[in-house]
């Protein structure tokens, strides 16, 4: 995509429904980006109440899931409806009720995922090594962005939130939910 107007004149590559060019190059810079490899999501094993699965315990007493409808259209086929519930760790991902357990996943990058577009937007009108630093730390999901002006600076960032985790647990394994509230994000702006 190309993009010019006021203060901006920016070309490269970019996602739908994402305002923007994420990998690309303006007047005064380049930059790309890789996947970055660190582990940012935890599953955590909640315990249910017998009687009501979408309650689980956690730090000594029972909670309400939060639950919503979704529809999935189905192109030549009836809509799918399925229930999304969420607990402080974040969305269920799988039920075993016969053991009153669900697994919710923990991401660190929850909440944060609008500030790729907070990156971008900076990306697509830095001028220097140090402008594009600034978009990057708003990067919370794991990538290495790579940027080269005209003047010849060039620069790495490894971007990521790190998952929060408690020593205590090997994080290889369901963590109990009983008791962690994950937190998300270590902000290392």
């Amino acid at each position: 995509i190309h993009l010019s107007g006021p203060g901006v004149n920016v070309m490269g590559m970019g996602f739908a429904g994402l305002p923007g060019v994420l990998i690309g190059h303006n007047e005064n810079l380049a930059w790309t980006t890789t996947s970055g490899i660190d582990d940012l999501v935890d599953i955590f094993a909640e315990k249910l109440d017998p009687a009501n699965k979408r309650r689980y315990f956690f730090q000594g007493q029972w909670r309400d899931m939060t639950c919503r409808g979704e529809t999935i259209v189905v192109k030549g086929g009836e809509p799918d409806k399925l229930e999304v519930c969420e607990t402080v760790h974040g969305p269920v991902l799988e039920w075993d009720e016969p053991a009153a357990v669900a697994y919710a996943a923990a991401a660190a990058f929850r909440g944060q995922e609008t500030g790729t577009m907070r990156a971008s937007y900076r990306f697509n009108r830095a001028r220097t090594v140090q402008e594009f630093a600034e978009g990057a730390s708003w990067i919370a999901m794991s990538h290495n962005f790579f940027v080269a002006t005209r003047d010849g600076d060039i620069g790495y960032w490894h971007c990521v939130r790190p998952q929060r985790r408690n020593p205590a647990y090997d994080p290889r394994l369901p963590l109990p939910g009983t008791d962690w509230e994950d937190g998300g994000e270590v902000d290392s702006r």
